[in-house]
């Protein structure tokens, strides 16, 4: 049932922000190059596919999917494996925030994304994960414990 919960959060961070790249269809960065911007005619002679891929930076996919990923990763670990006190626990934990992290630095750092798209993004992921965990988490952790529980197996 876990996997079910962290399929539903990934789908539904994907759903939201495709709506939302759609709907604000804001300019990447780097949106002349992208779009093979020509000064002479003045008109982009890229690909149709990088033509519309330009104008779809808010929010970040990257950012969005990596911290939705990383949130319910972090909530499931602290969820179920819970060893308090302990840093090397708490280290394990942030470690796939820490990853989402230079995920979406390295969308700034490449001209992909405004750094707001990237905060939106992050904040979209956050939430939605942290939405979907808490809201299914009681379910999951009966699951787990009826899986793992040796009386119920006889």
């Amino acid at each position: 049932l876990a996997y079910m919960s962290l399929a539903q959060t990934l789908c539904i961070t994907l759903l939201l922000t495709e709506i939302l790249k759609v709907y604000v269809a804001r300019p990447r960065p780097n949106y002349f190059h992208y779009c093979g911007y020509d000064k002479q005619k003045q008109m982009c002679t890229g690909s149709m596919k990088h033509q519309k891929d330009a104008k779809v930076s808010f929010p970040s996919g990257h950012a969005s999917i990596s911290f939705c990923s990383a949130v319910w990763l972090s909530l499931f670990i602290q969820s179920f494996f819970n060893f308090t006190g302990e840093i090397w626990w708490i280290l394990l934990r942030f470690i796939p925030i820490l990853i989402a992290i230079f995920i979406s630095a390295t969308r700034i750092t490449d001209y992909m994304h405004h750094a707001s798209d990237v905060v939106a993004g992050a904040l979209l992921g956050i939430g939605i994960s942290t939405f979907v965990f808490t809201s299914q988490s009681s379910r999951i952790r009966s699951q787990i414990k009826k899986s793992y529980d040796p009386l119920l197996q006889l």
